[in-house]
C-alpha cells in the first residue's frame, strides 16, 4: 500500500512539474515573440510628428500573446512563474 502511495506521489509530483515547465516554456516563446517586434515610425508630411507604420501587425501580436498569458494565469499550476507572468 506504501508503494501504491508512493507511485501516486511521484506521479502527481511528474504531472506538476511538466505542466510548471510547460508554461514557463510558453512565457519563454511570448517574450521572444515581443523581443522581436518592431515599430516603425514614418514622417508624417512636413508636420514634425511621426505617425506609425504597420500597427495593425504588431496589435495583432500583442493581442494574440495577451491571450495566451490570460489563459496561462488561469491554470492551476502558474504559481512558480506568476510573478514573471504578470510583470510581462
Amino acid at each position: 500500500e506504501l508503494n501504491n502511495y508512493r507511485k501516486t506521489l511521484q506521479e502527481e509530483i511528474s504531472k506538476k512539474a511538466e505542466k510548471q515547465w510547460s508554461l514557463e516554456k510558453k512565457l519563454n516563446t511570448i517574450l521572444d515573440a515581443l523581443k522581436n517586434l518592431k515599430i516603425e515610425t514614418l514622417r508624417y508630411k512636413n508636420t514634425g510628428t511621426y505617425v506609425l507604420k504597420g500597427i495593425d501587425e504588431v496589435q495583432q501580436v500583442l493581442d494574440d500573446q495577451l491571450n495566451i498569458l490570460l489563459m496561462m494565469k488561469a491554470s492551476p499550476y502558474i504559481k512558480p512563474v506568476l510573478t514573471r507572468a504578470t510583470a510581462t
